[in-house]
């Protein structure tokens, strides 16, 4: 777990106050200048689920602030994850019906099926 006050480590001990106060004041104005998500919206965002991003916190994967208790993410996270996942390139869609009299029914399916690949999966073929 990565609290705000890792860059401060030693600063104020050393003695070095102006230091300490500088780098204080550029970790507000980031602070300030950057938008945060909560688990929910950061993974919404990815696709995965809420457990997924707490366990990713926690194993260090990506970098969060517990602020009251609950985990706030940096969107600038978002890119940088988004950057090392490989895109989708293909989906394969399964339709089924029980007999062969149902044959309009699993063309629907199947139509059905692909605009859903399309609208979600803007890449995949």
């Amino acid at each position: 777990m990565r609290g705000w006050w890792e860059p401060f480590k030693g600063c104020y001990r050393s003695g070095d106050k102006f230091r300490y106060m500088w780098m204080l004041v550029n970790t507000w104005r980031n602070a300030l200048s950057e938008r945060y998500l909560s688990t929910r919206e950061f993974a919404r965002l990815l696709g995965v689920s809420r457990v997924t991003v707490v366990k990713w916190i926690k194993s260090g994967r990506i970098v969060a602030y517990s602020v009251h208790g609950k985990w706030r993410i940096p969107y600038s996270e978002v890119e940088r994850v988004l950057r090392g996942v490989q895109r989708v390139r293909r989906v394969a869609i399964y339709a089924r019906v029980s007999s062969n009299t149902q044959r309009d029914d699993l063309e629907r399916q199947v139509e059905a099926l692909k605009l859903w690949v399309y609208k979600n999966l803007p890449n995949a073929e």
